[in-house]
């Protein structure tokens, strides 16, 4: 049997294979294929498998999945936004030497490290209850870092100089507008993708016992022997003979 899966939180090669190691050790599956521009996995497996089975195997790779609808993320633009303003108001503040109150940075850097960074969280404790990292794992580590050192200098006392609530501030912005950027570049090649699968003609015409009859491409098989005339779109992708 053949399953299509919708994956999201890929955003690299590590997590495309992490994804395609978890599907293969599903008992039944034969062969699991991921597509990291689609987020999609494509499943052979035997009939005992269910999507059930495969959609729980690559949520506890750390991603989320769907064998029947799209699995929508978290929405990015309000969160990198806000953080890039906070943090710019910090760090413009300590240029011009005009300090804010200690409490009002570490005020903003709660709102973006928490509110902002969660998607960031949930991925890494996702991928940490799988026994496995990811550059979120080490996004979040560094930013909490910065933001936890912060905070307890901040409690014991010390002012401005001693923290660093702008770093995780601008470590998590600049991540989320990383990932912003990607799901933009992501969506409009998929568009492109899918209006060059448009073009291509829906029928293709297949030489059979030296007859030539028409069928649907969903019809074609490996090794078939198909015409194209001059004019045509070339309906698969082929060996010219």
């Amino acid at each position: 049997m053949n399953f299509t899966l919708e994956v999201k939180g890929m955003h690299c090669a590590s997590c495309v294979g992490r994804v395609e190691r978890a599907l293969s050790k599903v008992p039944g599956v034969e062969l699991a294929v991921v597509s990291l521009l689609g987020e999609k996995a494509s499943v052979q497996a035997r009939p005992e498998v269910t999507p059930q089975q495969l959609v729980t195997a690559v949520e506890k790779a750390g991603f989320q999945a769907s064998s029947d609808r799209s699995v929508e993320p978290p929405t990015l633009l309000p969160r990198w936004l806000s953080g890039l303003i906070l943090g710019a108001v910090v760090m413009g503040s300590m240029m011009a030497g005009l300090h804010l109150n200690p409490w009002l940075e570490m005020a903003a850097a709660s709102l973006v490290q928490f509110w902002g960074g969660a998607p960031l969280y949930t991925n890494a404790w996702k991928a940490a209850r799988s026994r496995s990292t990811t550059m979120d794992t080490l996004v979040v580590l560094g930013s909490s870092l910065a933001y936890g050192y912060s905070l307890v200098k901040l409690l014991q006392g010390s002012h401005h100089g001693a923290t660093y609530f702008e770093s995780s501030i601008f470590i998590i912005s600049f991540v989320l507008l990383g990932r912003w950027l990607e799901e933009g570049a992501r969506n409009r090649a998929r568009r492109s993708l899918q209006g060059l699968l448009e073009t291509a003609g829906q029928k293709a015409r297949r030489l059979k016992d030296g007859q030539e009859e028409e069928i649907g491409l969903e019809q074609v098989r490996l090794n078939d022997q198909l015409r194209v005339r001059p004019g045509e779109k070339v309906p698969v992708d082929g060996l010219m003979v």
